[in-house]
Parts: structure tokens; sequence; C-alpha cells
């Protein structure tokens, strides 16, 4: 019987952990140490845009988080690529374009950020 119950618990425990972590995309505008400032955004109306989600967020990036380049997979998820070193410091972050901003791809709970996927547009082919 008590098993039973440590059992169910656990299983609980986990489900709610997974429920809480949230994936979103989003434009990077800012970094001021471990704190960024994100603009949540949506599919639009067209087909290929963007629009925001609401106001720009503050979240606060965990000191143990994984930063990389990313890509697009199939079925609308996203992997990592390159691991960025320097992490926050690096140059995509420290010279962002204010009006642009850096397209990521952010796994966070609650306000900690626990990865940064930089993502950067495909190419259109010359015609």
């Amino acid at each position: 019987m008590f098993r039973k119950l440590v059992c169910a618990i656990f299983v609980m425990t986990v489900t709610v952990g997974f429920v809480l972590a949230d994936e979103f995309s989003g434009v990077l505008t800012k970094v001021d140490g471990a704190k960024i400032t994100v603009q949540k955004m949506k599919k639009g109306a067209e087909k290929g845009k963007q629009e925001k989600d609401g106001d720009p967020v503050v979240l606060t990036v965990n000191s143990d988080a994984v930063i990389s380049k990313g890509k697009g997979a199939k079925g609308g998820k996203f992997e990592a690529t390159d691991k960025i070193e320097t992490g926050l410091k690096d140059e995509i972050f420290t010279k962002i374009d204010e009006k642009k901003g850096v397209n990521v791809r952010i796994t966070a709970e609650g306000d900690k950020v626990s990865q940064i996927l930089v993502i950067t547009p495909k190419k259109k082919a010359a015609n």
C-alpha cells in the first residue's frame, strides 16, 4: 500500500515538472548580466510571418543554461546544433540590433531560463 502511494506521488511530481516547463519563440532585445528581455512571438495571419504576443518579458538565465545555435526540425521542433561557448557574453548578444533583435527559442520554467537556441533565418534561394 505504501509503495503504491510513493509511486503515485513520484509520477505526479514528474508530470507536474513537465507541465511547468514552457517553450516559446521570441526576439531577444536586451541582455543585462543574467537577465534577458524577450518579446514573445506567435504565428501571424500570413504564412511565414510572426507577430508580437503580449509585452516583452524579463527572464533570468540559469548559470547552467544551455546556450547554443539551433535549427528547426521536422514537426515544428527545434534542436541544438553548435554550442555557444562564451554564453551570454558572445558577440551575438553583446551587439544586438535593438530594432531587429536576435531570434531565439527559449525553454523556461517560470522566469528561469534553462535553454536558449539562437535561430538563424533560412536563406531564400535566388531566382
